[in-house]
């Protein structure tokens, strides 16, 4: 698999630009296709959930779409400033795919919805990491993990220099974390050292041997085993703490092994990976 199309899904008052920079990080490995997506919700359907007093006070269909239409001026303009000062070009040029190009694009719709549906088409989404504020991007994120099929990375406030400078995959032996690692292969091979870790669980010795380690080394890659005893609750913890003492730079795992809503009421391993992680991670469901 080669990854060329790069959606980066923009929401309103959410800076894009570590979305963007990330994206660009990953265009070092081959020449890709940044595509920025506006997404503007739909004012019918923020009028729907709003209290009668607001609706009273003069908030109207036209005034909530002349506001996310103001919002998408400044969010591209933001976008053509980052572009012109990476040196990104806006087009291909005629008769060649060898090289980096970013290209703008808004829609209107449900979030959720429009990211989904633009992320199937894409070989690889960046979001940002989920906040507390009322604009979160957690419900985008959990729709394309579950529902696009493809790679999702989010990354936090601030970047490390290079994201593939050390990749640490969390291995479990799930179907989940199976396709995590089938979809940052690409990745895998680019960075410039991988390590696997694995973590026990239940009274379980955590494992000797890697059997991931093993297979990656049949693509030519080279991996360091690491892994630790906790339990489940706290797997999401030591995997966080190998990350920061190895110095990794991206993490890979599957996203929702026991489930979303299990891991809604009783926490997670990814819940609490994607609250707390100070690097990217790249996840698939």
């Amino acid at each position: 698999m080669t990854l060329r199309n790069i959606l980066v899904p923009i929401l309103p008052k959410i800076a894009a630009q570590t979305q963007l920079d990330a994206a660009l990080q990953l265009s070092r490995c081959a020449a890709m296709h940044i595509c920025a997506v506006f997404i503007r919700p739909d004012p019918g359907m923020l009028l729907a959930t709003m209290p009668d007093m607001a609706i009273a006070s003069g908030v109207t269909f036209d005034a909530i779409e002349q506001e996310y239409r103001q919002e998408e001026k400044v969010a591209h303009a933001a976008f053509e400033v980052w572009r012109a000062g990476n040196g990104v070009a806006s087009a291909l040029a005629e008769h060649t795919l060898d090289m980096t190009v970013a290209g703008w694009s808004d829609e209107r719709g449900y979030p959720e919805a429009v990211a989904v549906r633009r992320g199937r088409l894409s070989d690889i989404i960046i979001l940002n990491q989920a906040g507390s504020e009322p604009t979160s991007s957690e419900p985008i994120v959990e729709a394309v993990l579950f529902d696009s099929g493809r790679p999702v990375i989010v990354v936090p406030p601030k970047l490390p220099g290079n994201m593939l400078d050390h990749v640490l995959v969390a291995w479990n032996g799930s179907l989940e974390a199976s396709r995590a690692v089938a979809g940052a292969m690409p990745l895998l091979h680019a960075a410039t050292q991988v390590s696997v870790f694995t973590a026990s669980s239940d009274g379980e010795d955590p494992a000797v041997d890697c059997d991931l380690a093993e297979a990656l080394r049949w693509h030519g890659i080279s991996a360091q085993c690491l892994s630790s005893h906790a339990e489940d609750r706290s797997v999401g913890e030591a995997l966080l703490r190998a990350a920061s003492e190895r110095q990794a730079t991206l993490l890979v795992m599957g996203g929702y092994t026991h489930g979303r809503v299990r891991q809604m009421f009783l926490g997670g391993v990814t819940r609490h990976v994607l609250r707390h992680a100070a690097i990217p991670v790249l996840l698939m469901h």
